[in-house]
């Protein structure tokens, strides 16, 4: 079952799907005010047998989905991402004909997400799509 097709058309539904797997809400007073929440998994990023940290992704206001888990160097951006517009910047070197030559620069960037429920519905498919689709492996002797 491909699970990114899957719809999940409400927050109420993304909410619903978060309680099932196990996914906590644990956004702090001072962050709900400021428009963030963050959502614990309940899977553990592991490095080493005794230094592991639950999982955590964040939404915030300003549109972005970041994995904030604690042993990232930096939260890093969960949104999709596209190419800017190209901007054209005047070289100092011309062609044979004396005409000054143009380099073509785009940009890659995050496509924000406006909504609150857009954001939360965004972030349970990311989940479900990258922590919960994946297949498992199991060592043996």
């Amino acid at each position: 079952m491909d699970y990114m097709s899957t719809e999940i058309r409400s927050a109420r539904e993304a909410m619903t799907i978060f309680k099932i797997l196990g996914i906590k809400d644990i956004t702090t007073e001072r962050q709900r005010k400021n428009g963030t929440q963050v959502f614990e998994l309940p899977i553990h990023k592991m490095y080493g047998p005794s230094n592991k940290h639950p999982l955590r992704f964040a939404t915030y206001k300003s549109g972005y989905v970041r994995n904030v888990t604690e042993c990232n160097a930096s939260p890093y951006q969960c949104n999709k991402r596209i190419d800017s517009e190209p901007e054209y910047f005047k070289s100092s070197k011309v062609d044979s004909m004396g005409r000054p030559l143009y380099t073509q620069f785009t940009t890659r960037t995050c496509e924000l997400i406006p909504g609150w429920e857009e954001r939360l519905i965004y972030l349970a498919k990311f989940i479900i799509k990258n922590y919960y689709q994946k297949p498992t492996y199991q060592i043996s002797d």
